[in-house]
């Protein structure tokens, strides 16, 4: 899968503080049950757990090619990056329990 462009959102919310329901647009990220998601599309209401059929995409079960400026938030080993300012190029790799990124 590849991603141009997210926006971290935070903690998943099915209503808003008004009591509407929260819409989610496509690239926002969130986190719900220790898990990280992507809105695929627009999203109303309707929790990540319910999956790809409503929208939201698990980045803990895929592999991830970032095309962004910014550090993707909680990379996955074997995901990968390509900073467009600088036009590098990194792949997510784990060593002795460590994970960072290495340019290839």
């Amino acid at each position: 899968m590849k991603i141009d462009y997210f926006n971290f959102i935070g903690d998943f919310k099915t209503n808003t503080k008004g009591g509407s329901q929260y819409c989610y647009k496509k690239g926002d990220v969130v986190y719900y049950e220790g898990k990280t998601f992507i809105a695929s599309k627009t999203i109303m209401g309707l929790s990540p757990l319910l999956g790809e059929k409503t929208g939201w995409i698990s980045l803990a079960n895929k592999q991830v090619f970032y095309e962004t400026n910014e550090e993707p938030f909680y990379p996955n080993v074997g995901d990968e990056w390509f900073k467009k300012d600088t036009g590098v190029h990194y792949k997510r790799i784990e060593n002795d329990s460590n994970e960072f990124w290495i340019e290839v």
